[in-house]
């Protein structure tokens, strides 16, 4: 079997490119290695405020589980990095960290 896989837009980048500036952009990456570095990199190069940073490698963390591992970086430099939890509990940690943010801008 062969697929054929076509090269699309970078929605995020696009987003970011286009931000005005009362917008605030929250991105999500899955790292399997130097997450904070690419996390930090992805806050820049698609102009975002956030980055939300999923461990594709940790123990018991990522795709067919209930519980992941993230990594919040925001625009000011602030790295947060959580233990695993369940997926409920990133969800509310990140919007408390997008409520933050958004107080700051």
């Amino acid at each position: 079997m062969q697929i054929s896989l076509k090269k699309t837009t970078d929605i995020l980048a696009e987003l970011g490119r286009n931000k005005n500036d009362h917008q605030v952009l929250i991105g999500f990456a899955l790292e399997s290695h130097d997450a904070i570095a690419y996390g930090k990199k992805k806050i820049i190069d698609k102009n975002c405020d956030m980055m939300i940073v999923n461990a594709a490698n940790q123990v018991d963390s990522g795709f067919g589980g209930d519980n992941n591992t993230i990594t919040i970086l925001d625009r000011f430099g602030t790295v947060t990095e959580f233990s695993p939890m369940t997926k409920d509990a990133c969800a509310d940690i990140i919007i408390q960290h997008i409520h933050s943010l958004s107080e700051q801008a």
